[in-house]
């Protein structure tokens, strides 16, 4: 399943695939800020609405894509949208920048290497 995939890139493994338990656990971190919780909610969000898309290709267009591929589309999404947030410079964003595979002229400030 596309959820177990994406769930261990940021360990999120606890949170079991039942909708019900995924927005009973995410329901708390609405108004967090930090790295980590707005990471989580990107990621619960990205993965909805690419499983929502995935169903739609399959009912009327006939495409399917592998868990694979889907679970690569929601973490390219992820990252896509983590490059436009500035987080403060702390070694757990760091550690989720690193983990997400950021591009390297990221920074935490949200400026490029050069300026």
């Amino acid at each position: 399943m596309v959820w177990s995939l994406v769930r261990s890139i940021i360990d999120m493994d606890h949170i079991g695939s039942d909708w019900k338990e995924i927005i009973g656990w995410i329901m708390p971190r609405i108004k967090a800020n930090s790295a980590r919780s707005i990471i989580e909610r990107l990621v619960v969000s990205a993965s909805s609405y690419c499983i929502w898309q995935e169903r739609n290709a399959r009912i009327f267009r006939s495409k399917l894509r592998t868990l694979k591929q889907l679970s690569e589309v929601i973490l390219k999404i992820v990252r896509m949208r983590m490059m436009s947030i500035q987080f403060k410079d702390r070694q757990s964003s760091r550690r989720l920048v690193e983990r997400l595979k950021i591009e390297k002229g990221w920074t935490m400030d949200g400026k490029d290497e050069h300026g």
